[in-house]
């Protein structure tokens, strides 16, 4: 069996057969986005404008990460609490994406844990990239973000999305459960 720590809390599965139709699509409209948003990056990226290219790029990793919450909560990995904080809030998808997977020899259980706290440094790092800061003298501080910060982004959503649909094609499943068949 595997859950979040959220999902351990609930009794009972809360996704009825009959959401399971939209929550695919759901899902799959998330990574379209994604998809869409990284084509946009990598425009912006061959212009030399490195950080909206940056900023485009993290949402798209952000969009990544709400897709496998949806995907998890298809899955009854996930809760609906959580399924709902991916709408309403940036750090959980990101900390989604970098969610690890807890295995307990003992009961053949798998936790799938992540912090939300863990993404605060991100989005100060998208803020920086997207808005223009105040320096200790009232200076303008300009977004900035170099060429090889930009294109690490961008080759990172990039993998993500390949290695998604790699394991969706391989396990027949999507979300967690793709990655640890």
């Amino acid at each position: 069996m595997m859950h979040t720590r959220s999902r351990k809390k609930q009794e009972k599965r809360e996704v009825k057969q009959h959401d399971w139709q939209p929550l695919l699509r759901l899902y799959r409209a998330c990574l379209r986005n994604a998809a869409a948003l990284l084509a946009e990056a990598k425009l912006l990226l061959s212009h030399r404008h490195y950080a909206r290219a940056y900023v485009l790029a993290f949402t798209a990793y952000e969009e990544i990460g709400k897709s496998q919450v949806v995907a998890d909560f298809f899955e009854d990995v996930a809760s609906k609490k959580e399924f709902d904080r991916a709408f309403q809030a940036h750090n959980p998808k990101v900390a989604y994406v970098r969610r690890a997977y807890l295995f307990d020899p003992a009961t053949s259980n798998v936790t799938v844990d992540y912090d939300p706290a863990s993404a605060r440094n991100d989005f100060v790092s998208r803020s920086a990239a997207l808005y223009v800061g105040c320096g200790d003298g009232y200076e303008p501080v300009e977004p900035s973000v170099s060429e090889t910060v930009a294109k690490k982004a961008v080759e990172r959503v990039e993998h993500l999305l390949d290695e998604i649909f790699q394991y969706e094609c391989i396990t027949e499943r999507v979300g967690s459960k793709s990655f640890t068949k």
